[in-house]
């Protein structure tokens, strides 16, 4: 059974990874019908296993079970972070290949010299 939670999170997901878009639009982007998106948007229905997989991948996720957690998380800090790693994500991909890596591989610099730096303090 899926909680009212898990549909509340993916209608949420989808809603922000849309945007401006039409539902149409969205659905033909991420592969399936313009319903099956209007009833996830409107918590009717839950997708699939292997909707569910596709969703994963398109918002950033490793693997389905880290998906599903976060769907059944309830906690506003872990929301947040992830929130902010799909809206980096979304960002990145507009870029070409070789600027996305070098945009990662600084921050990733970055971080780790904030890391080092607070065994400093």
């Amino acid at each position: 059974m899926v909680s009212p939670l898990s549909r509340k999170q993916l209608s949420r997901l989808l809603r922000q990874k849309r945007g401006m878009r039409s539902q149409r639009a969205f659905a033909a982007e991420l592969g399936i019908s313009y319903t099956c998106l209007q009833k996830w948007e409107n918590m009717v229905s839950f997708p699939n296993t292997e909707n569910l997989l596709k969703l994963s991948r398109v918002f950033g996720f490793d693997d389905l079970d880290s998906f599903i957690t976060y769907l059944n998380q309830t906690d506003a800090t872990n929301r947040e972070e992830e929130q902010l790693v799909i809206d980096i994500l979304s960002k990145l991909r507009h870029l070409p290949p070789t600027t996305a890596v070098r945009v990662l591989e600084r921050a990733l610099g970055l971080l780790k010299t904030a890391a080092n730096n607070e065994g400093d303090v």
